[in-house]
């Protein structure tokens, strides 16, 4: 007979079966539950937030994950970052073509020759913009006559419209219509003369003013002169005695009947000197 094992009696359950070996669920305190709550996680910690939150598991790109990033060279995120900036700026500047700087142009413009003329601009701007119309107008001085543009505009209408795609240079020029001749006439007791000609085409216009300037002495009846025009046959067109107490100059005006050589003489009588100013419309009295 084997000691040390107790028989059991049928259909009784052993004293260890009505055990209850589970461990008796508690509450948990407050401060257990504050413990228990969620905290945002730190870097590099990802993938323990997504195991706590019971989200499906994710593989983190190479370029979110911190680690794959502090691997790159210096070098290597240098150009990444730079590459990134430059691919912004690009499509930034091609959406918005207004931000692009628009080009400036200058316009110079002179007159020639100085103080003949003046040129009004309109705009009348320091700088251009690309594209921008600029009317451009010629005045002449007196006794000049506006001819034509030169450099970056052309035409002989004073009014000229240039376009603003480049910088540019334009030139007004100008021609005298008025020529000018000034002597001084001796002391010719027995009379002085000046002679002036120019060849003339039939039909153009001379058309002058002459005036004697000198000293007079008041009881000298003697500085008496006279202005004449000679055509080529000698015949005289136009004549005028002057006097110290009369006008002291002379206008004339009249047309070429045919080509040739037309002459104009002044003469005087003074004892003094005498300064002769003749000017003539058009040019080309000699």
């Amino acid at each position: 007979m084997v000691r040390g094992f107790k028989r059991r009696k049928p259909g009784v359950k052993p004293a260890t079966d009505k055990r209850d070996t589970r461990p008796e669920r508690r509450e948990p305190t407050e401060k257990g539950k504050k413990e228990t709550k969620l905290k945002r996680p730190g870097l590099g910690g990802w993938q323990r937030f997504f195991r706590r939150v019971s989200l499906p598991r994710r593989r983190i790109p190479w370029w979110i994950r911190t680690m794959s990033w502090g691997e790159i060279p210096w070098w290597g995120r240098a150009f990444i970052i730079l590459g990134g900036i430059g691919i912004g700026l690009a499509i930034w500047f091609a959406i918005q073509p207004s931000c692009a700087p628009s080009p400036a142009y200058r316009l110079s413009v002179a007159v020639s020759p100085s103080d003949s003329g003046r040129v009004s601009l309109s705009p009348s701007e320091r700088d251009y913009s690309q594209g921008a119309r600029v009317t451009l107008t010629a005045s002449a001085l007196p006794d000049y006559e506006f001819v034509g543009w030169s450099g970056d505009a052309s035409g002989t209408s004073p009014v000229v419209t240039v376009t603003m795609d480049s910088d540019k240079e334009v030139t007004a020029n100008f021609v005298a219509t008025v020529q000018e001749i000034s002597c001084i006439m001796p002391t010719g007791i027995s009379g002085s003369v000046v002679t002036y000609s120019n060849e003339l085409e039939r039909g153009e216009i001379i058309e002058g003013f002459v005036e004697l300037t000198g000293e007079y002495h008041s009881q000298d009846w003697s500085f008496d002169w006279t202005f004449e025009i000679i055509d080529p046959e000698g015949r005289n067109l136009d004549f005028w005695k002057g006097h110290w107490v009369k006008k002291n100059h002379h206008d004339f005006n009249f047309r070429a009947q045919y080509g040739g050589s037309y002459k104009i003489i002044a003469r005087h009588n003074s004892r003094y000197d005498k300064s002769l100013i003749i000017k003539i419309r058009p040019m080309g009295w000699q």
